[in-house]
């Protein structure tokens, strides 16, 4: 099995409000990756700080995409994120 390339898209640019969004930062850590014949889940920890219409926003949270493997590429068909306490 070759390496999986995973693509994080924002559901904030899908609502076509990244206009109102500055990122000042983000860094993924903590990446595992576990692969079940054609379904690959990935867990990581997201740290981000975001201005959103002037406001700051700074938080950890912890994530799950999983993909599926449909006609030789990676699909990302779920995925979920919870604020770290």
């Amino acid at each position: 099995m070759g390496p999986i390339t995973l693509h994080k898209s924002r559901s904030v640019e899908s609502n076509g409000r990244q206009n109102s969004i500055k990122t000042n930062s983000e860094k993924l850590s903590e990446l595992k990756v576990r692969v079940y014949g054609d379904t690959a889940v990935a867990t990581y920890k997201d740290t981000y700080d975001l201005l959103i219409k002037g406001e700051h926003r700074a938080h950890t949270i912890i994530a799950t995409d999983t993909f599926v493997k449909m006609d030789g590429e990676w699909k990302q068909v779920a995925s979920h994120g919870s604020e770290a306490k």
